[in-house]
């Protein structure tokens, strides 16, 4: 797998798109430890990218239509926006906390998720994990 962010130490790596429009807009990452990050792109042109760290719980909820899209950023601790350069070592992060979030970062309020049948196996996937645990 490619190493797609590195955030304190840690890889990220690619694990499901979930809204494509000529490239992935917003996706999910994972990290080593398998902690799960939602990935909003911000900047094509500039491959700038909001990250923030998310749990299976609010992720599925996301997935379902239960909270906005919005809402695992602005609830977050900690936001990473990333510059992504040639090589993940190279890239400019600056954190902050997703309270300080401009509103034109983001998906509007009401955006919700409708969860088409190729996302189901995705969701089921996160579903039978929150059994387990």
């Amino acid at each position: 797998m490619t190493i797609l962010f590195k955030i304190n130490n840690k890889n990220l790596y690619r694990e499901e798109n979930l809204v494509i429009a000529q490239t992935p807009v917003l996706f999910v990452c994972k990290d080593d430890d398998g902690q799960r990050y939602l990935t909003l792109l911000l900047d094509f042109d500039s491959d700038e990218y909001l990250v923030c760290p998310i749990s299976d719980k609010d992720l599925l909820a996301m997935l379902v239509g239960e909270i906005p899209m919005r809402q695992p950023f602005v609830t977050a601790e900690s936001i990473y926006q990333i510059n992504a350069a040639q090589e993940p070592d190279n890239d400019s992060i600056q954190t902050f906390a997703g309270a300080d979030l401009s509103d034109y970062m983001l998906p509007d309020d009401n955006i919700k998720f409708v969860i088409d049948d190729y996302l189901r196996e995705y969701a089921d996937k996160l579903e039978k994990n929150l059994n387990i645990l």
